[in-house]
This record gives C-alpha cells, structure tokens and sequence, in this order.
C-alpha cells in the first residue's frame, strides 16, 4: 500500500514518472486542494483515481466569517488598460499609492482590533512596500517577513519568533511561502493584496485562518478588486464562487458606507447639475 501526501503534486512530471512505476495494489492520495491552477488534475485522477471522500472542516457557530471587498480605481482613466499584459498589470498594482494607502488604511484599522494579520501579495517588493510604510508611520505593532529570499535559518527563526508573539502583529508574506505546509495558529484577518484565480490556492489562503478557532470571535478575510481592469474583474468573479462555499459573507464597515454616500437613491438631481456646470469638456 502507498500513501501520497499532497497528493496534487503528483501531476508534476517528477512525480507522475515516479507513479508510473507503482505496481502496489492500493494507492491512496491526500490533498486539501486537487484542483491545480494549471488544470492538470486529471492526471492526479488518473494515477489515484477519483476523489472517494471529502472531509468539511466544521466551523463553530460562534464564528462568524467576514469578507470585506474594497474595490479599486486602478486603470479607470487608462483607455488601453484592456491591452495590457497581466504582468504589466501587476506592476500597475505595486505602484498605485492610492490602492497601497487603502491597503495600509485596512492594516491599521485592524491592529486598532487587536488583530493578528496576514497580508498576502505575489511579490517581495510589494510586501517591502508595505513595511517601509508602516515603519514610516511609527507602527507599535510587530512587523514580520517570510519570504523566498530568506535563507532556512532566517525563515525557521521568524516563524518561530511569530508563534510566540502574544501581541497584535503584522506578517507581510508572499503566496507562495504561505500556502502548503503554512502553520500559524494565531491568524485572524487575512488581505489578499494581489488578485489570484486558483480555488485551491485560496482554499489554502484561506485554510490559514482555520486553527484555534475556540480562541476566536471572527474571521475577517479583505479582497482588492481591480474591476476596471478586465481580467482582474474575471478572477475576483471565480474568488466569489470560493469565499460563497467556504461561508463567508459580506460585511460593510466605515470603508464601505463612505463608498456609499457616492451612490443614490433619490435626490440627485441637485448634484448631478452642480457637476455639469462645473464640467470643463463637452462630448456630443
């Protein structure tokens, strides 16, 4: 009998080679995400079989799951955003101070909760961004990085460090070291700083928050939304589907209602008038 541990790396060349030479008559695989980002999971299938049976973590009814969206301006005012290359995109991301202030507005509301937080982006220099800041502002809390630059012993020694921390903290990481393996029980308010499409990848962000939870009242969970920028809309759509099944829920706070006021029911006309009058172009 053989037992294959993350059993969705089995779709990687190196592993299914290795399976093909398996002759044991029971094979069994264990994995909390089997859908692969690169839609190779028939592979998986092919060489353990289908999925025979799915555990639910129960969350206890004392816990309430809280998503936050805050959606964006990014590439509102750029015409040629549609032809722009995800990566050029991403680079847009780093550099917009609007959208890293909201972000940074988001950290510190949460520290004020006494909060235990994970911000999650795709690269380094982004969550260096992040660190700069908030040290530039004097931030109190501990701020900690994980990230793939790091030798083993710096890596062992934070992480360390970090499940001892008995305060409010900041861990600013990138998704790749906080995914598979992750264990940081204290974690709370998870931010997703950088769009990503992958249900298990987010079921495996997500899963972050899902330790001790008798110790906790809620999880909060905050997601940027770029819904100007086409493919960014698109993955945040399949997120929804994710963070739906998973239990969470909408929640609004002083962010949202202030996003609100823009919007409204009645009475606008006053408004809308003042805006043409003041308009200094005319399309006809």
């Amino acid at each position: 009998m053989i037992i294959v541990d993350e059993a969705h790396h089995v779709a990687a060349k190196t592993f299914e080679d290795v399976m093909k030479q398996v002759a044991s008559k029971y094979v069994y695989g264990l994995t909390a995400t089997p859908q692969r980002e690169d839609g190779l999971e028939n592979i998986i299938f092919m060489r353990l079989g289908e999925i025979s049976y799915t555990a639910e973590k129960e969350i206890p009814k004392h816990i309430k799951q809280k998503l936050f969206i805050r959606f964006t301006s990014l590439g509102e005012q750029m015409a040629t955003i549609i032809n722009q290359t995800i990566h050029e995109n991403y680079e847009m991301m780093i550099e917009s101070k609007d959208r890293n202030q909201q972000i940074i507005s988001d950290i510190l509301s949460n520290l004020k909760d006494n909060r235990h937080i994970i911000v999650l982006s795709r690269y380094i220099k982004h969550i260096d961004l992040f660190k700069d800041e908030l040290e530039r502002r004097n931030v109190t809390a501990p701020i900690y990085i994980l990230n793939s630059k790091m030798k083993n012993r710096q890596l062992r020694e934070e992480l360390a460090n970090l499940k001892q921390e008995g305060k409010p903290f900041v861990l600013l990481t990138t998704g790749s070291y906080a995914g598979e393996g992750f264990d940081l029980p204290a974690l709370d308010t998870l931010l997703l700083v950088m769009p990503i499409s992958s249900k298990g990848n987010l079921q495996q962000y997500l899963g972050r928050l899902l330790r001790n939870l008798d110790e906790k009242e809620d999880l909060r969970v905050y997601d940027y939304i770029d819904y100007a920028i086409p493919m960014m809309y698109r993955m945040y759509q399949k997120r929804l589907r994710t963070y739906k099944k998973l239990g969470y829920h909408l929640f609004e706070d002083e962010h949202t209602e202030l996003c609100k006021s823009n919007l409204f029911s009645e009475g606008y006309e006053p408004i809308l008038q003042k805006d043409l009058a003041n308009a200094q172009q005319k399309i006809l």
